[in-house]
């Protein structure tokens, strides 16, 4: 089959061959001029419209029925293809169209003719951001033709259409809301998870979403590995729940701490966007240990620091004691899982499978280093590595352990070219007012970026003039000698501005002569900024009187508690800080606009007496308030006023907002209560594309005193890989009452399609409560949604097929190397990665021990493979084929075939008979 079709596509290669050569001879002797191309060949049947009304986001249905203009133009049967081509601006992207003729839809026994109508048809993709317009674009038709007046081939034509977009869908936005954490474990030295919901709140889907956390100096860092997290795509209106652990540093200081949330996104044309979001997260201090015993905590000032391969390293390790006894029998050690090992690369250098460490006793802190050894064999990137601290209390022969995690950068292992890189940063100068004919004196860093050592560093003005700069000594340039790689030295260099220098801002030039780690000699130019250059004493103005500016900031907020509830107390505590140009006397600041809606006062003392702040001081502040009893749930902004007495004797006012966030109020109208899954489950370990099993998810109401009433559950999957088995897809549960809990179980099936992965369900509620909003009644309801994430494991099915040993011509024998044929079909819906076979039985590969395939696509094969073989024996042989790749997740599968019996023929024995060197006469 495969050489009839090989026989048939060399004829048609030579027949194009033919007809192309005769094109260009008859072209070559004037016969005539071939190939036009003109537009007007194809028109619309009859008077029909070619404006096509768009929305965006969706599928636009194009249809047109075409024919040739002139009787006199026609095409070749199975010719002609159509795309629809965008023009200048136009929302999608060029898109191939069908052809159909009456009944008949095969492309090649369809022909354009001038007598009855071609319907062309095309599904387009609108993209969901297309702006209100109208957009040109066009149907071209490509074809082979002739046109008989003329003489001449034709090969295209083209029908030009219009988009019309009528309406804009809304921009994405991406916002962050239902932010959680466990805040008994967000203590100084803790780690804890934080957990939210992203959402989008506009109408156009946010494609490739990543986050990021940037902790600032808030003494947090991330306690995982990946900085860049892939959240997914994000359709409008729709959410996703993220979790990210965070380690709280020992060094970290309690109260009240701002992260920020960095989210890019992509569109559906591929613009991207960047947006930034604050969450805010209260630390407190480490708890005493609550009982006498000893209680290790650890922790690695070990976050990210740079290693490279065949090198060692000491992970440094802090251990403290909180507990009131002391803490025996301590050890480190390094867990396998942990990310130690071979497979890691990265190993313990230290015999024995723990470090001893002498007795802690209560209250006091061990500092040890942990050696590392980091191997050739270690990939490149950030590293996450485990440690425990196992002890025993001093009256104890409990083992306790404690746990914590340090990262490592692994560099590059790829040498690198010499990098020559010397920067001149962090410019001081003296005096701040130069004036041309005066000294100035330029101090700063010189830093070594480059990728070794240089040596012989010196620095000399370049382009020195009375109208820039000029040297005070010989040649104006000072030496700096050697500077290690990464290494900095503080320079200064003196020059006198120019007499002719204009005022304003100077620029100083030099160059940076040196020697590379090579001792090749390196030159580069920098530029340094001489700022305020005044005009000379002769021009000279008297310098005016400076301008008072008052200027009163507040920062560093915090608040206690974090979930204040209405009607108890909340203290705020921030540093209040003059930023002005002069003194601030008797300064008082105190609540303003204080309600039962808002805050109240705790005290009749209207104000804070702060007396006076000099330019630039700071001080803290801390003030308590009542949460009012009407506050609404969530956040509430305080309002503070402030006065104060300039050192010109003038009042001077303002305002100011702090924002309490967290706040509860279970007596609120507006409190209702909500709905979360505690835990879920699978009664099958191993969800398999195709299988079925149940799925069972406890939903508990947090609230303390609402019931949810009238509750609708629906789960579903985006891309459709669980589903449920049975008629319905909701619950519905009568009543869920404060504090307790329903457990609801669900027959589900895994698509049969499914690839290897982690799928996130949502799971919709819908519920009503006692005295609902007016928003919640309107709206029929709460609606809320969980979301819970299962694994699914892909189907493979590799198969094989057509097995023959010689081919079906070669005869089997016996030592003697020969083909084996065989066809290789995925018939799975994944790709199948790495795909190889090996032999056994009866049978062996003759030049190594696999046979490589590669990997194959789903729906794809790779036929006629023919690996050479061995038969060990004369006789019936037999064997197995045996198929290896690897799933969607790396790891590696195999599937065996059986080597149908083939008869092997025995070595040719020729009884000895020698056939030369005779004489035939």
């Amino acid at each position: 089959m495969a050489g009839s079709k090989k026989f048939y596509n060399n004829v048609l290669k030579v027949f194009s061959a033919l007809v192309l050569t005769l094109a260009i001879m008859l072209n070559s002797v004037g016969i005539s001029k071939l190939y036009v191309v003109k537009a007007d060949y194809v028109t619309t049947w009859g008077a029909i419209s070619t404006v096509f009304d768009a929305t965006p986001g969706e599928k636009l249905h194009i249809e047109v029925e075409v024919k040739m203009t002139d009787l006199n133009y026609s095409t070749n049967q199975g010719s002609v293809s159509a795309v629809v081509k965008p023009g200048d601006g136009a929302p999608f992207r060029s898109t191939t169209a069908t052809l159909s003729k009456g009944s008949i839809t095969d492309k090649n026994a369809i022909a354009i003719t001038s007598y009855d109508p071609t319907k062309i048809s095309a599904d387009i993709d609108i993209f969901e951001n297309a702006k209100i317009g109208q957009y040109p674009a066009e149907i071209a038709i490509s074809f082979t033709g002739y046109d008989s007046m003329s003489d001449q081939m034709i090969t295209s034509a083209s029908i030009p259409i219009t988009i019309n977009v009528s309406q804009e869908k809304a921009a994405a936005q991406l916002s962050v809301s239902d932010v959680k954490y466990d805040t008994s474990k967000a203590v100084v030295g803790g780690a804890f998870d934080l957990s939210f919901n992203v959402k989008n709140d506009g109408e156009i889907k946010a494609l490739n979403v990543y986050q990021s956390v940037e902790y600032g100096d808030t003494g947090m860092a991330p306690n995982y590995s990946t900085e860049n997290i892939k959240v997914g795509d994000i359709a409008g209106g729709s959410s996703k729940s993220q979790t990210v652990s965070i380690k709280v540093l020992p060094t970290a200081e309690a109260g009240y701490k701002t992260l920020t949330l960095k989210f890019t996104y992509k569109d559906s044309t591929g613009n991207t966007y960047e947006v930034s979001r604050n969450i805010y997260v209260t630390i407190a201090k480490q708890a005493e240990a609550k009982t006498g015993d000893a209680r290790l905590i650890a922790y690695s000032d070990s976050l990210n620091d740079s290693v490279t391969v065949n090198s060692k390293y000491k992970l440094s390790l802090t251990i403290e004691n909180l507990g009131e006894k002391k803490a025996k029998d301590v050890k480190v050690s390094l867990p396998d899982e942990g990310g130690i090992g071979v497979s890691s690369g990265i190993l313990a250098d230290f015999s024995g499978s723990s470090l001893n460490v002498n007795d802690i006793a209560a209250g006091d802190v061990a500092n040890i280093s942990i050696p590392l050894y980091i191997t050739t064999a270690a990939s490149s990137g950030l590293k996450e590595i485990a440690v425990n601290v196992t002890y025993k209390s001093a009256d104890s022969n409990t083992a306790v352990t404690a746990t914590t995690k340090a990262y490592i950068t692994v560099l590059e292992t790829k040498q690198s070219e010499i990098k020559n890189d010397v920067r001149i940063t962090d410019v001081t100068q003296l005096p701040d007012l130069p004036r041309p004919g005066e000294k100035v004196t330029l101090t700063f860093n010189v830093t070594n970026n480059g990728s070794g050592k240089i040596s012989n560093l010196t620095l000399k003005g370049l382009d020195l003039s009375s109208s820039t700069f000029e040297p005070v000594n010989a040649d104006g340039s000072v030496a700096v000698g050697a500077i290690e790689k990464g290494a900095s030295k503080k320079v200064s260099m003196t020059f006198k501005v120019g007499s002719a220098a204009a005022e304003g801002m100077g620029t100083l030039k030099l160059a940076l002569n040196y020697k590379d780690e090579k001792g090749n000699a390196q030159t580069e130019e920098a530029s340094m900024y001489v700022l305020n250059i005044q005009k000379s004493a002769a021009e000279a103005t008297p310098t005016p009187e400076p301008v008072l500016i008052n200027n009163i900031s507040i920062s560093n907020i915090s608040q206690s508690p974090s979930n204040p509830e209405a009607g108890s107390e909340v203290t705020v505590s921030f540093k209040i800080t003059n930023k002005g140009t002069d003194i601030a006397k008797n300064l008082e600041i105190g609540g303003t606009d204080l309600s039962t809606s808002t805050f109240e006062p705790v005290s009749s003392e209207a104000m804070k007496q702060l007396g006076s702040l000099e330019a630039g001081e700071s001080r803290d502040v801390v003030m308590t308030f009542k949460v009012g009893k009407d506050a609404p749930e969530g956040f509430g902004q305080l309002r503070l006023g402030y006065t104060y007495y300039d050192k010109n004797g003038a009042l001077q006012s303002g305002t100011t907002a702090i924002n309490i966030i967290g706040i509860t109020n279970s007596g609120s109208k507006n409190s209702k209560p909500r709905l979360i899954i505690s835990e879920y489950s699978t009664d099958s370990e191993a969800l398999v594309a195709g299988s079925e099993f149940n799925l069972s998810f406890t939903i508990r109401n947090t609230h303390a005193t609402k019931a949810a009433k009238n509750i609708t559950v629906g789960v579903s999957q985006a891309e459709g890989i669980f589903t449920t088995t049975t008629g319905s897809d909701t619950i519905y549960i009568a009543e869920i009452r404060p504090g307790e809990e329903f457990t609801a179980t669900l027959p589900m099936k895994t698509k049969n399609d499914a690839a290897t992965g982690l799928y996130e369900i949502k799971i919709h509620d819908e519920y009503e409560y006692d005295d609902m909003s007016q928003v919640d009644a309107e709206a029929g309801g709460v609606k809320e949604d969980n979301t819970i994430k299962l694994n699914a494991i892909e189907n493979a099915r590799p198969v094989v097929q057509n097995i023959n040993i010689g081919a079906g011509m070669d005869t089997p024998t016996e030592g003697t190397s020969i083909a084996m044929a065989f066809d290789f079909y995925n018939m799975g819906k994944s790709t199948l990665n790495n795909v190889y076979a090996t032999v056994s039985g009866d049978f062996s590969l003759d030049s190594s021990e696999m046979f490589y395939i590669g990997s194959v696509t789903a729906g794809n094969s790779v036929i006629d493979n023919e690996p050479s073989v061995i038969p060990a024996f004369a006789g019936t042989c037999s064997g197995v084929l045996t198929i290896h790749y690897e799933d969607s997740n790396g790891n590696e599968k195999t599937v065996d075939f059986d080597i149908p019996a083939t008869e092997v023929m025995p070595v040719a024995d020729f009884g000895g008979m020698d056939f030369g060197g005779g004489d035939f006469g």
